[in-house]
């Protein structure tokens, strides 16, 4: 359990997103590509701050939506993560539709994860929602993670 969560602890910190570029160390893709492990991102390049005052979560229309130049960022990282043969089993995002966007676009999929969602307005739920967020990644175990797991303890005996 210490050993995984190192590993996300790892992505999660070489694993940043810049202005039209998702840069990683060669050492964070390499984590990535055996799989197992947990990459956070933010949404891409969506203009301007918070949403306006007529914002409705069920409505993309009331809300800051990404630019063209954030849907092109968004495809960039899923042909990165391609290119680098990086196996995607899961995608978790916040229900906002400039994150699901990104999330769709760059990989293809997106559940909608209430406690990844803004608390911004609401400062009163950051410590709910920030733990509801690591028990989730505290409690992931991909089947890359057993697998590795499994192979690790055969080869021992």
């Amino acid at each position: 359990m210490k050993s995984e969560l190192f590993r996300i602890i790892l992505v999660t910190s070489v694993l940043m997103l810049m202005p039209g570029v998702a840069i990683a160390s060669d050492a964070a893709w390499r984590t990535l590509q055996a799989g197992g492990a947990i990459a956070l991102l933010r949404h891409t390049r969506a203009p301007g701050t918070g949403d306006p005052s007529n914002f409705d979560l069920n409505d993309c229309a009331t809300q800051r939506n990404l630019s063209a130049e954030g849907r092109a960022q968004a495809r960039n990282i899923g042909l990165q993560f391609g290119e680098k043969r990086v196996p995607v089993e899961r995608v978790l995002s916040s229900r906002w539709c400039r994150a699901l966007e990104t999330a769709r676009l760059a990989f293809g999929m997106a559940e909608g994860f209430p406690p990844l969602d803004s608390f911004f307005a609401e400062r009163e739920q950051e410590e709910r929602q920030t733990q509801a967020v690591r028990a989730t990644i505290q409690a992931w175990r991909s089947p890359a993670f057993w697998r590795s797991s499994l192979i690790r303890s055969t080869s021992r005996a």
